[in-house]
């Protein structure tokens, strides 16, 4: 069984511990006199340095301490300013500073909507060499350099450790003469892939999670870039892979109602009850393809509002740019009565967010910035982005009063990569 346990980076921790920690340790080192610890006239130095390896939700409590230590945490003493998010609004968020390559940044930067306005999460050394695929509750789902898979809070620098790729049952370590780590082998029939190719070709695109994890037990479902379903929870080692009849493929998967729902390559929808573990994982159909559908790789299941809808994203390439951009989006919403399902021409006040994320519809009466009966989209074409990396992001915004495309986020930043991520915060 896996020790699936929530950790913290260093100086992460509980913002009174981890500040009376360092401060402790100045004053042992003799930065300032232990016998009368003052801690609101620390010296400037030793507060940056403290100041610096806080994690997001530290440095905010960090700054309200006193004002001596709100100057600190302040763009005049060359610090980023504390975060002020709005709880459950959309961001975009980046690796970096979202130019150029990010992957080896220790940092990363939230775009805000509402003033077009950028923030540094700063000292996020977790987030280094690794990929965003998604995220929920404020959690990120990233993938290593190794490929594997897990969960990592950017606001408290929390992490979630998850079964690592040679879990799935069909990926074998492969090791050179020297007995280092040099690939995996896999289902495809090629011998194997190198460490460089591995990250791409076996990455997770979607996970999906049951619950908040920081409240406990979770079940997490993942999809990988063939489309095989899988999923886990604490306390288990493996990637349990379900699979569906005729062998189709998952495009998309959320959970609603106590179960995850399952978006086949081919339209069907199948609901899943693995979430007790004092029961067995079974299926159903919950709903057939839609008459005219179309064999897509990038569709989407939403709830808006307990009404499920389902969103068709097809692409055209462009020959001069040599990538992919969204062409056309289709949205139909399910009769739960008659289980068909019908096109829809209007979201009314909503508008959706999918891409690099769990998909969710938003109200423009409750989010001020938000423009309504839109469709926000991020790129999540996991299996053809890694080898595009230094191409424009497919990143924008559908309008579905009158069919047409925008963009929603400044035009320097669709050359970034790892591609960005929509998230929420929770705190």
């Amino acid at each position: 069984m896996l020790d699936s346990r929530i950790y913290r980076g260093s100086g992460a921790s509980s913002s009174s511990s981890s500040i009376e920690t360092l401060a402790t340790s100045a004053m042992a080192s003799g930065t300032v006199p232990s016998s009368h610890p003052d801690w609101a006239n620390l010296l400037g130095e030793v507060l940056t340095l403290i100041a610096k390896r806080l994690s997001a939700v530290d440095y905010c409590s960090f700054s309200a301490v006193c004002t001596s230590w709100a100057s600190i945490a302040s763009p005049e003493n060359g610090m980023p300013r504390p975060l002020s998010l709005r709880k459950n609004e959309p961001y975009l968020i980046f690796s970096g500073d979202g130019v150029g390559n990010c992957q080896q940044s220790d940092f990363c930067t939230l775009f805000d909507y509402l003033d077009n306005s950028f923030t540094k999460i700063h000292h996020l050394p977790e987030i280094r060499g690794k990929w965003i695929i998604g995220s929920q509750f404020g959690w990120l789902a990233v993938i290593d350099e190794l490929a594997n898979p897990s969960l990592l809070n950017p606001f408290t620098r929390s992490q979630i450790e998850l079964p690592p790729i040679t879990a799935h049952p069909e990926v074998e370590p492969v090791y050179d003469s020297e007995g280092s780590l040099a690939g995996y082998s896999c289902y495809d029939g090629r011998e194997y892939y190198t460490l460089e190719e591995s990250q791409s070709a076996l990455v997770f695109r979607k996970l999906v999670l049951s619950s908040n994890p920081a409240d406990g037990d979770f079940v997490a479902v993942a999809v990988d870039t063939g489309g095989t379903l899988m999923y886990t929870r604490p306390g288990y080692r493996e990637w349990n892979i379900w699979r569906f009849p005729n062998g189709h493929g998952v495009a998309d998967v959320i959970y609603r109602d106590g179960k995850f729902l399952a978006l086949t390559h081919f339209g069907d929808v199948y609901a899943m009850d693995i979430c007790s573990p004092l029961s067995s994982p079974k299926a159903s159909l919950f709903a057939k393809r839609y008459r005219g559908y179309i064999f897509c790789d990038t569709s989407y299941l939403v709830d808006s509002s307990g009404v499920l809808l389902q969103v068709v994203r097809q692409e055209e390439f462009l020959k001069e740019e040599s990538r992919n951009r969204t062409c056309k989006i289709e949205i139909c919403s399910l009769d739960p009565e008659t289980g068909t399902w019908s096109l829809v021409t209007s979201l009314g006040d909503h508008s959706l967010f999918v891409g690099c994320w769990y998909s969710a519809s938003l109200s423009a009466k409750e989010i001020s910035w938000l423009q309504e009966n839109r469709v926000y989209f991020t790129d999540d074409n996991w299996d053809k982005i890694p080898v595009r990396q230094e191409r424009v992001r497919d990143i924008g915004v559908f309008n579905l009063s009158d069919g047409s495309f925008g963009t929603c986020y400044p035009p320097d930043m669709r050359l970034t990569w790892p591609p960005p991520a929509w998230i929420t915060s929770q705190i």
